[in-house]
């Protein structure tokens, strides 16, 4: 899933990027939401100002698709989250809660730790 639009000149902008633990759960959940909002044209997140590229990956192995590449195959899923945004990242976060507070909690809640949707400064710390 991506969001893209120009980067300003005159403006540098932030990336941000985790790796976060899915709860084993709801791994399947989490793809299957992903993939539904991939579809979703524009992008959800493209309602929240300065946002210029998004990208969700939940993930469980390690490796590509060459033949004959070992794949590593790991004991959990993971969520790779990658945002490049315009601004303060603990303004961008609670921003992204507030804008985009179904997509937050549903991808978001699917992770260990998160703080719930209540707490956005909790959420930004996270």
């Amino acid at each position: 899933m991506a969001v893209t639009g120009a980067l300003p000149a005159d403006q540098p902008a932030y990336h941000l990027t985790s790796i976060l633990a899915v709860k084993t759960e709801h791994g399947p959940t989490l793809a299957t939401r992903l993939r539904q909002l991939s579809a979703v044209d524009p992008s959800p997140f493209s309602r929240l100002p300065g946002t210029h590229y998004v990208r969700l990956a939940p993930f469980d192995h390690l490796g590509a698709d060459p033949p004959g590449e070992e794949v590593e195959l790991l004991d959990a899923t993971y969520l790779l989250v990658s945002f490049i945004f315009d601004g303060d990242v603990d303004r961008y976060l609670v921003s992204l809660a507030r804008v985009c507070r179904q997509e937050v909690q549903e991808i978001f809640g699917c992770c260990g730790g998160w703080p719930g949707p209540r707490d956005l400064v909790a959420f930004a710390a996270w």
